[in-house]
């Protein structure tokens, strides 16, 4: 019985100390509220860096067309071919008339030179002499005229010609061998794929997210799957941010035939703050 206070004074003693300890104030601790983060996914679609329509500069039948849709235009840059042949008898004509003014040319030459000598020596009139220059002058004139018109008839016959920049994809092709076509018809299409654009319609929050990001954009290919390095740029004519590719990923992908256009792309590097 005489154990018993002593332990009730203890208890009491030692819930004094904690009840202390409680009471007293704490080391206080200096915090510092941020912004959180939040991912975001962009999805776009793959293009083509620039597009050039084909068009006709004379007026035909087409003779040839040598790519289809899907083809890489050439070395030589050749599409398609228009009849040349009434162009080419044309160049034939003027060339012969430049032959027979050139001999002309010769004999007027020769008789100008001898009514000179005559003139010396006071055995022809002035006037005749005159007369045989100024037909040289008139000869030479003409000749110059149809050297033009040989230039003319040769630019039209390059023109027959339906270019494209070499090693780009034909995209569309509207014509056929045996059809005819006026001036300004478009006959085809042709794209730049050894560069791919891929647009994407930010918010002014997600512009000026992907404008911070440091490095390059990397995105994911699902439909292959594939990721592939990209860098930022800007295009006059379209408000939307284009991405385009690194390293012509057209060509290193392993299904190119399926990356040319229209390819499905993600974007999974942008944070926003909250």
């Amino acid at each position: 019985m005489s154990h018993k206070p002593r332990l009730r004074v203890c208890v009491a003693l030692l819930g004094l100390a904690t009840l202390a300890a409680a009471t007293a104030d704490p080391k206080p601790t200096l915090v510092s509220a941020q912004a959180s983060l939040r991912q975001i996914t962009l999805t776009g679609f793959t293009r083509a860096r620039a597009v050039l329509p084909l068009v006709t500069e004379n007026r035909g039948r087409i003779e040839e067309v040598l790519a289809d849709i899907g083809d890489a235009i050439g070395a030589d840059g050749l599409f398609a071919r228009l009849d040349d042949t009434f162009i080419r008898l044309e160049l034939e004509q003027v060339l012969v008339e430049q032959q027979k003014l050139r001999g002309h040319i010769e004999y007027d030459q020769r008789e100008v030179e001898r009514y000179r000598e005559l003139a010396r020596q006071k055995n022809t009139s002035a006037s005749q002499l005159d007369t045989l220059e100024q037909t040289l002058r008139d000869n030479r004139h003409q000749l110059q005229s149809l050297e033009i018109q040989q230039k003319i008839l040769e630019e039209r016959l390059s023109r027959t010609r339906i270019r494209a920049p070499a090693g780009w994809r034909l995209t569309q092709r509207r014509v056929e061998p045996g059809q005819w076509v006026n001036e300004g018809t478009t006959v085809g299409e042709a794209a730049d794929f050894s560069t791919l654009l891929v647009p994407f319609a930010l918010t002014p929050r997600q512009f000026t997210a992907l404008e911070n990001a440091r490095g390059k954009v990397r995105l994911s290919l699902p439909d292959l799957p594939l990721e592939v390095a990209a860098e930022r740029v800007r295009i006059p004519e379209v408000v939307a941010v284009l991405v385009h590719l690194v390293g012509a990923p057209s060509e290193a992908l392993h299904a190119p035939q399926e990356a040319r256009l229209g390819c499905r792309l993600h974007s999974r590097q942008l944070r926003l703050r909250r």
